[in-house]
């Protein structure tokens, strides 16, 4: 069988699922949760930019820790990033989709 395939007949059955869980909001909660989701990202939003003005005091230097060198400190970085970034997408891509539809 062929793993592509069942990924997407896998991605069908989550979108339908998806719709059907649209369906049951009600029509008249709509703007509620738009104006929810748009404070919950602005605030998410601003938090990364705490953490990205704040880094190098958060990720910086620590004369404590045995073995602490620049490369270790940018990768602690980039996991952190990486995270981010992907919830970050996955929050606008959702809600510009509660927009839309």
């Amino acid at each position: 069988m062929n793993p592509l395939s069942n990924a997407n007949s896998n991605r069908g059955r989550l979108g339908a699922a998806k719709k059907n869980v649209m369906a049951f909001i009600n029509p008249a909660a709509l703007p509620a949760l738009r104006i929810a989701g748009a404070l919950f990202l602005i605030i998410y939003l601003l938090a990364g930019g705490y953490f990205f003005r704040h880094r190098r005091r958060l990720f910086g230097r620590d004369p404590r820790v045995d073995g602490d060198n620049e490369a270790t400190r940018h990768v602690r970085i980039e996991v952190i990033l990486i995270v981010w970034l992907g919830l970050t997408t996955l929050l606008v891509v959702e809600w510009v989709g509660l927009w839309i539809n």
